[in-house]
């Protein structure tokens, strides 16, 4: 996979939270020191702490890069510097990921809430049981979603009439429940990467561009299978979930940073690789998706490990390649022989070959 997923443990039992150490001299030391004075303070410590760590995975990283195997990462943050190890900026940054890894609160702090709606569509994917007319109501409740929702119904795609619909069970109606869903889902992923700075504009834009590809691929290799597709399609969308929230990190330690610095070294793109694959997991447990979506994100980051245990999970990561791909061709594009090797190499099924030579070979060529 052209942007290998790096192991993520599976569910272990609940990590006790971080104790801060307490640096009061032992009474052997005391004649050595001033008592009730610390050599360092709890934040510091603290700090010192996710420093340290950092930095033995900054040093681990390098005994394991394989350039063609983050192609999709210079395609998201640019092309590698010639630099051996991370900048400052990039060390920050992961930093700052390992206290949201490591510390949940940190993690809640940043987590955007789902708004009822989608709280009900997840509810609905569990039970697989849609009531147009409940779910109405509920956005009603929300003006700005219930306007978007009677755009989209106004768009060429779906009203074919020509005639202004203003009612929002119209609306519903013609988008149909399916529609309904979709649409709720990419406005609400859409709007967590609404940031200004125009670098992390584009970051997001082409992270906004690859969960919505990957879920549309999803929905059709599910399809195809016989699976629940609108499951895959919410896996697609929320997959890359980690990634966003690690870019916000990237906008707030940006600000502070020398303008000679950038993310965009090899050992950087790694670590990113590895950790937005573990928040994602976090998240999607933290929301209470259903379990079903869960496991196949987890597929997805333990790929590298193992194959996907779960079938949804198998279908998460055929539709993720697939998009990766057809992203890259947009700027290195492959001959038809090459994505058919890859096809064969990775055991992509129908569905999902035909998917990538649909997007990269009949219309790409």
């Amino acid at each position: 996979m052209l942007g290998k997923l790096f192991a993520f443990l599976s569910p272990a039992p609940k990590k006790a939270p971080l104790q801060f150490l307490d640096s009061t001299p032992a009474p052997a030391e005391a004649k050595t020191k001033k008592a009730n004075k610390p050599e360092y303070s709890a934040i510091e410590t603290l700090e010192k702490k996710y420093g340290d760590i950092t930095q033995q995975e900054i040093d681990a990283a390098q005994d394991f890069m394989n350039k063609k195997s983050f192609r999709f990462y210079t395609f998201l943050l640019g092309e590698e510097s010639e630099q051996k190890t991370v900048n400052a900026l990039e060390k920050k940054i992961l930093i700052d990921t390992n206290k949201m890894l490591n510390r949940p609160e940190v993690m809640i702090q940043h987590l955007p809430q789902l708004p009822q709606s989608v709280t009900q569509l997840k509810s609905m994917l569990e039970t697989q049981d849609f009531n147009l007319d409940e779910f109405s109501q509920i956005v009603q409740r929300e003006p700005a979603l219930a306007s978007h929702m009677v755009k989209v119904a106004n768009s060429p795609m779906y009203n074919h009439s020509g005639k202004e619909i203003s009612n929002l069970g119209h609306a519903f109606m013609l988008i149909g429940a399916e529609g309904v869903k979709e649409h709720i889902l990419m406005r609400f992923f859409k709007q967590l990467l609404n940031i200004r700075p125009i670098y992390f504009k584009m970051f997001g834009a082409k992270i906004w561009d690859h969960s919505l590809s990957t879920a549309m691929v999803a929905k059709h290799i599910a399809a195809k299978n016989k699976l629940n597709h609108e499951a895959a399609y919410l896996n697609g969308l929320i997959h890359d979930i980690g990634k966003i929230m690690i870019f916000q990190l990237m906008v707030n330690a940006f600000r502070n940073a020398s303008p000679d610095e950038s993310p965009n070294s090899l050992i950087f793109k790694k670590l990113l690789n590895e950790k937005s694959m573990q928040i994602s997991v976090m998240v999607a447990k933290e929301w209470q998706m259903p379990e079903a979506v869960v496991q196949a994100i987890q597929d997805l980051a333990l790929t590298i490990k193992r194959p996907a245990k779960t079938k949804m999970g198998r279908v998460l990561y055929e539709a993720n390649l697939v998009s990766e791909l057809v992203m890259l061709h947009q700027n290195s594009p492959l001959s038809p022989e090459q994505y058919l090797e890859i096809a064969k190499s990775e055991k992509l099924s129908r569905a999902a070959t035909e998917s990538l030579f649909n997007s990269v070979v009949a219309e790409g060529n």
